[in-house]
């Protein structure tokens, strides 16, 4: 079919809305529970600091270490390689962990780089043809 392509990622307004009603959930749980206001105020203080670092880095991809490109290439024992290329400009030869997650509307992409490095991929964020065809390829590799 194809062995090697590019995937250049975009801001995402899916994920962006995704990230902030996920949050906002749990910050509500958290106003709901009882517990002294102190704790509540840092636990709400630790959760909004978690939400911008999620949103700027997987969402907006606004840091440094945010993913801006994806190169994969499918070898002949259909194993996938990835390279990611990051706003930084560091460029990281990765393989895919098992704990990938491939579905229709989303793809979470886990990546061995030393440590565990997330790809959020959405219909959105990228050329959709392109969604489709990595997620092809995903399904069909080994790894």
């Amino acid at each position: 079919m194809f062995n090697q392509a590019t995937i250049e990622l975009r801001p995402s307004l899916q994920l962006t809305l995704f990230f902030t009603v996920f949050f906002g959930l749990i910050g509500a749980v958290l106003l709901a529970l009882t517990m002294p206001s102190w704790l509540k105020l840092s636990l709400s203080a630790l959760l909004g600091a978690h939400f911008v670092f999620t949103v700027g880095q997987y969402a907006l991809l606004a840091w440094p270490t945010s993913v801006i490109k994806i190169r994969y290439e499918k070898n002949s024992d259909e194993d996938v390689k990835v390279r990611l290329f990051k706003r930084n400009q560091r460029e990281l030869e990765t393989r895919l962990h098992g704990d990938t997650c491939v579905t229709p509307i989303i793809t979470l992409l886990v990546c061995r780089t030393g440590w565990r490095d997330l790809v959020f991929l959405v219909r959105d964020n990228c050329d959709p043809d392109a969604f489709r065809r990595f997620r092809v390829c995903l399904r069909f590799a080994r790894n």
